[in-house]
């Protein structure tokens, strides 16, 4: 086991993002002890910059941030990142005392930039939690350059996650050893007391939509006779297509507020694309869906084999009876602070003497 004393997460997402992983893995990093730096993505070339500023230009008013947790710094990308070394010693300056060899790298982003910092922060073998598929991610989430080499070059050498048992058994049959870390439950859902949803109350979705990954269409076809809130970052294609269907589309909030929003809900709708080779997809929102005791309704997803009985495969019943089927609200398995602790013993960290 090694003391190590620093975690540096090179992010595929931002922190003023949606919920991920990302968030909760760092924020259990933090409460094991761990002094955590995240990262935040660099752009991913010319194209990826100018999509950050039409967002911008469209959306000028920032969403509500996440809260960052005690123990964890945030590190935006700069321009500034550009020019050598910057990026590194920015890193470096967010720590207390950074030492390479009691630092580990949680890397998501395979880019020569990223694995770059990665050496430069770390003397370790990095963790690489490996969330997606970047082989079958819609264009507009800018895959880096030659990431297939350096995807294959960390599975070799280093140690590899992954949310889908699926992924897990075509890395093992490559011999991969990788390590399965499905969805957890935040501890926002897991500790808010959930009354009984209403019996005619609202169909929701929480979360990031973009066009290519989302089936709007589907959620536009349960509008037309139930009434359906988004809260979340839309796209701007997606925003014209549910507000002209009659969605009401709220802008994102904190996980620490969704669970008041969400108990209001009669159900809740996990609607993707069913596209070719997007079958590992598995949403990091999955349990904490499950833990509100609504009921879910999923399509174009793989879900975990522990998921999969509490969650009801969208049909073309009337969306009525489907809501009359009942969940658990104590169904959700381990919190993120295990899975990090499981992580740890994986990769050979202590965890520490923190909360967890």
């Amino acid at each position: 086991m090694s003391e190590i004393d620093a975690i540096v997460v090179i992010s595929s997402v931002r922190w003023n993002f949606s919920w991920q992983r990302h968030h909760a893995l760092a924020r259990a990093a933090a409460r094991s002890g761990k002094e955590v730096v995240f990262v935040e993505p660099h752009p991913r070339g010319i194209a990826h910059i100018l999509s950050w500023l039409r967002r911008n230009w469209a959306h000028p008013s920032a969403p509500q941030a996440q809260n960052v947790p005690a123990g964890v710094s945030v590190v935006a990308w700069s321009p500034w990142d550009f020019f050598s070394g910057v990026r590194s010693r920015r890193v470096s300056r967010a720590m207390t005392d950074h030492q390479r060899s009691r630092t580990r790298v949680l890397l998501y982003l395979p880019s020569i930039s990223s694995m770059r910092l990665a050496r430069q922060m770390s003397s370790h073998s990095v963790i690489y939690d490996r969330v997606l598929d970047w082989a079958n991610i819609p264009k507009s989430w800018f895959p880096p350059r030659r990431w297939r080499g350096i995807e294959a070059q960390i599975e070799e050498s280093h140690y590899v996650l992954t949310d889908s048992e699926r992924v897990r058994d075509r890395l093992a049959a490559d011999n991969v050893d990788a390590l399965l870390v499905e969805p957890c439950v935040d501890e926002e859902f897991a500790d808010h007391v959930w009354g009984e949803p209403p019996v005619d109350g609202t169909i929701g979705y929480f979360g990031t939509i973009l066009e290519d990954v989302i089936d709007v269409d589907r959620m536009i076809a349960v509008a037309r006779n139930w009434p359906v809130e988004v809260i979340g970052d839309v796209d701007a294609v997606s925003r014209e297509k549910l507000i002209a269907a009659g969605v009401r589309v709220l802008p994102p909030v904190p996980v620490s507020k969704l669970p008041e929003v969400v108990d209001h809900w009669s159900g809740i709708i996990l609607f993707y694309r069913k596209d070719t080779g997007r079958d590992s997809l598995v949403p990091a929102k999955l349990w904490n869906c499950i833990a509100t005791g609504r009921p879910v309704l999923i399509s174009g997803l793989e879900v975990p084999d522990t998921a999969l009985k509490h969650v009801r495969l969208f049909n073309d019943d009337p969306i009525s009876r489907q809501l009359t089927l009942g969940q658990s609200h104590d169904a959700a398995p381990m919190s993120w602070d295990v899975a990090w602790r499981e992580i740890c013993k994986f990769s050979g960290i202590e965890v520490g003497n923190g909360n967890t």
